[in-house]
This record gives structure tokens, sequence and C-alpha cells, in this order.
């Protein structure tokens, strides 16, 4: 009997265990994780956008997709959004929209928080440029690129970019 709920406990640890390790787990609260604004200041680029499409391959075997988003804000690395566009030639549509489509690769890690975007949602989206000049989501830790928008965190971080320039100006200056 002992021999049985051993091995039936064993049986379930393993079944469960894949569930486990794929899903988000946000650091222990000794761990201090990073607010959205250290994030934010880590990051390349800051947008807060709308989610036009979603790319989600079946099949894909690294669970990694990219997402086209309509950008009403550039709140941090306007120069390096510049220098995207300016890589590639822009469609018709993104001519007409004044250039705010954006194409954002890297979505989807299971083991990240914040992984996922869906069509349809605004978020706060982190990214970095990789080398080939492409935008990329960008993890920190447990935490993923996309925090659902609201104004008040927009706000937030705008201040914060206001902040970080004026200093490097002053810095500059002296």
């Amino acid at each position: 009997m002992l021999k049985l709920a051993i091995l039936s406990s064993l049986l379930l640890a393993l079944w469960t265990l894949p569930t486990v390790l794929a899903s988000c787990v946000f650091p222990a609260d000794d761990a201090k994780p990073k607010g959205l604004e250290e994030r934010a200041i880590d990051s390349e680029v800051v947008l807060a956008a709308y989610t036009r499409t979603v790319y989600k391959l079946k099949n894909n075997t690294s669970n990694s997709y990219s997402a086209e988003f309509l950008v009403f804000n550039i709140i941090k690395g306007e120069d390096r959004v510049v220098e995207v566009y300016q890589k590639r030639k822009p469609s018709t549509l993104e001519t007409a929209l004044n250039r705010r489509l954006v194409n954002v690769s890297n979505f989807g890690d299971p083991s990240k928080c914040e992984s996922d975007v869906n069509p349809g949602e605004t978020y706060i989206i982190l990214l970095d440029v990789l080398a080939n000049g492409e935008l990329s989501a960008r993890y920190d830790g447990a935490y993923g690129p996309a925090v659902l928008y609201s104004r008040d965190k927009e706000t937030a971080l705008e201040a914060i970019g206001k902040f970080a320039y004026n200093f490097v100006l002053e810095v500059l200056i002296c």
C-alpha cells in the first residue's frame, strides 16, 4: 500500500512538473523585483500602442511570435524607432498612418509574466533594438515586455523620460 502511495505521488509530480516549469513565476518577495519605471529605463524603446494583429504560428516550437502595433505614443527611444523605419520601406498603410505601425518580435515566453499580447488590447511595451534593426520584446527576469496600458502609467513613464533627458543635458552643460 505504501509503495502504491509513493508511486502515485511520484506520477502526480511528474505529470504536473511541466506545467509548473512553464508557468509564470514571480520572484520571491525578498527578491525586490524591478518596477515598471526601472524596467523602462533599462529598455531602449518604450511605446504606448494598440495591438492590431498577432502572428502566432501553429507548430511553432519556440512559442515565440510577433505582433503588429499601432503606436500612439513613443515614450522613449524615438530616434531608435526612426532608425527602424529608415532601414526598411514602409507599406502604403504605414505611410497613410504616418508611419505609426511597428512589428515587434519575441512575444510569448511561457516562463515569463506579461509576455503575451492580444489583438485589440492596448499596452505599454518595453523593447530593445536587435542588431538587424528589428524591434524585439524585452524581458527582465520574470517580467515580460507588455503591461496593460493606463494613462497613469504612461504619464509616470513620460515624467521619468523628461527627468532623465534634463539630467543628461545638465551634465553635458556643466
